[in-house]
C-alpha cells in the first residue's frame, strides 16, 4: 500500500520531531510548514485584552519567577521519549519550508501544491475559518489534554492542579475554528509518574498522542474517519498559571 501524503503546519521544537517522526513511520510526510514564533509583545498584548492586566501579569510573573527554577528532568523527557519508540531526531531540512504566519496569503497554494490527504497541526496560532474553508483535506491535532473540559495550554498541569487524574490524558481531534473545540477522533487517559511536573506533562502526553495517530491512521487515511463522544462535556478554556495559582496548586 502507498504510504499517503501528509503536511505538517507547526512551531519548531520537540514535539514537532516527534510528530514527524511517528508519520513518517506510517505516511509520506512531504511538507513541514514550520510558522514563526509570534512576538512576546503582541502576545501579552492580546491577553491583557482578554484577560485583564492583573492576570496577565501573574502569567508573566510565574514565567519569569518560577518556570525557571521548575526541575527540566532532562532524563526523564529521554525516558519517554525512548518508551514511545522514538528519538526526537531534527527533521530533514529539505522538509521544511518556514512560514511567518498559518494566515500568509501563500500558504494555501503551498499546500495544494503537496495534494495531501490529511494535514496535522502543531502549535500554531489559531485556524481561522476563511483558512479551513480553503483547505479540502481533513486537519487533525493532538491536543494535551482532555477537552473540551482541559481546551487551552497545560492541560495535564491543569488537571493536576485540580486535583482531576481522571481527567490527565491527551486527545486526537479534527481542528475547527474554536480552541480545542474539534470533533474527537479518540482520547487517552493516563497516569503521570511522581517525577513528572510541569516540563515533562506535555511530553508524556503527546507520545500518547501519537500512540494515538498510530491506532487510528487506517482510519484516518480511508476517507470513513469515525469521531467519538469526549469523556467529558465539561468544558473550560485554560491558560498559562499566574504565580499566586502554581504556588498554591503545583
Amino acid at each position: 500500500m502507498q504510504k499517503a501524503n501528509i503536511v505538517v503546519i507547526a512551531s519548531e521544537g520537540l514535539t514537532t520531531n516527534l510528530l514527524a517522526e511517528r508519520l513518517s513511520a506510517h505516511m509520506n510526510v512531504t511538507k513541514v510548514f514550520i510558522e514563526t514564533a509570534e512576538s512576546k509583545t503582541m502576545i501579552l498584548k492580546r491577553r491583557r485584552k482578554r484577560l485583564g492586566f492583573l492576570k496577565t501579569a501573574g502569567q508573566v510573573l510565574f514565567m519569569t519567577l518560577a518556570l525557571p527554577f521548575v526541575k527540566s528532568r532532562k532524563n526523564r523527557i529521554s525516558q519517554i521519549i525512548q518508551q514511545y519508540s522514538l528519538s526526537g531526531k531534527t527533521i530533514d531540512s529539505e522538509l521544511i519550508q518556514r512560514i511567518n504566519t498559518v494566515h500568509d496569503a501563500e500558504l494555501v497554494q503551498a499546500i495544494e501544491k503537496e495534494n495531501p490527504t490529511l494535514i496535522f497541526i502543531n502549535g500554531t496560532r489559531i485556524l481561522k475559518k476563511t483558512l479551513l474553508d480553503k483547505i479540502n483535506c481533513p486537519i487533525v491535532n493532538i491536543h494535551v489534554g482532555i477537552t473540551p473540559k482541559y481546551r487551552g495550554v497545560h492541560g495535564g498541569y491543569w488537571a493536576v492542579h485540580n486535583k482531576d487524574l481522571a481527567h490527565f490524558g491527551v486527545t486526537l481531534h479534527l481542528v475547527d475554528a474554536g480552541i480545542d473545540t474539534g470533533q474527537v477522533i479518540a482520547q487517552k487517559v493516563i497516569s503521570p509518574e511522581k517525577e513528572d511536573n510541569f516540563k515533562t506533562y506535555p511530553v508524556l502526553q503527546y507520545c500518547n498522542g501519537l500512540d494515538l495517530i498510530s491506532e487510528n491512521f487506517e482510519g484516518l487515511l480511508s476517507g470513513e474517519l469515525k469521531t467519538v463522544r469526549p469523556i467529558t462535556d465539561e468544558s473550560q478554556l485554560h491558560y498559562h498559571p499566574t504565580l499566586w495559582e502554581f504556588w498554591t496548586g503545583s
